[in-house]
């Protein structure tokens, strides 16, 4: 699975809901933002 679908099918709620809100923020898809917004 590619990472921002990873990261928003994330079990914990939360974390697939910070990185869904920070890809549409997106023109192009930004893998180290995504992965910093499942971070927190």
């Amino acid at each position: 699975m590619n990472a921002p679908m990873a990261a928003i099918a994330d079990p914990d709620r939360a974390v697939a809901k910070r990185a869904f809100e920070a890809m549409m923020g997106m023109r192009k898809i930004d893998i180290a933002a995504i992965e910093a917004a499942r971070r927190g």
